[in-house]
């Protein structure tokens, strides 16, 4: 009996959740991590495809893309998936098939970058080239798998992830893959 209680309270807490972030975004206190919009200001003049799988929802989405790119922010992108669209989240790989299917992109000349264990596994199941960045909360968690973890992707050493340093880092395991495997990905 309590457990059915509670999975019809689940509706109403995760709309008090979305009210709460975004009332968080819009007062500035929610903001992109160190490098993530120097990257995406990066990918988009340099002509790239950028896609966005994210497990939250379209309204959290736009929520933090305006406030973060400006208005209509999600325009960056050529393709936006949301967790809400698909039928499992991740860990499943579904968002990033969706997003690769409206990007048409061939999934190794793909970055994905994720934060979470759960966005990792989804990712490398999907096939693609993952750079993790962990969070204060969970830099503690087994992130094995991963093509490369960073604490940042800038760094106050002047040693920031960079366009052509991801192109280098997707370049030699395209090469690895071929060696070990004799197909091209």
């Amino acid at each position: 009996m309590k457990a059915r209680a509670l999975l019809e309270c689940i509706p109403m807490i995760h709309r008090t959740k979305t009210r709460i972030y975004k009332e968080l975004i819009e007062s500035g206190h929610l903001a992109f991590r160190p490098g993530v919009k120097r990257l995406l200001s990066d990918a988009r003049e340099a002509g790239l495809k950028l896609g966005l799988a994210t497990t939250t929802t379209m309204d959290n989405v736009h929520a933090l893309l305006d406030s973060a790119l400006g208005a209509r922010g999600a325009n960056w992108f050529d393709a936006v998936g949301a967790g809400d669209v698909v039928e499992h989240k991740k860990p499943a790989p579904d968002i990033y098939h969706l997003v690769l299917s409206t990007l048409r992109v061939p999934r190794h000349e793909c970055v994905a970058f994720e934060d979470s264990v759960n966005g990792l596994r989804a990712a490398k199941a999907a096939g693609l080239f993952t750079i993790v960045t962990p969070t204060q909360w969970n830099h503690d968690h087994d992130f094995t798998g991963a093509d490369l973890i960073l604490a940042s992707l800038d760094d106050a050493s002047g040693s920031a992830l960079t366009l052509q340093k991801i192109d280098a880092l997707l370049s030699a395991a395209q090469t690895a893959t071929t060696a070990h495997t004799g197909k091209t990905p």
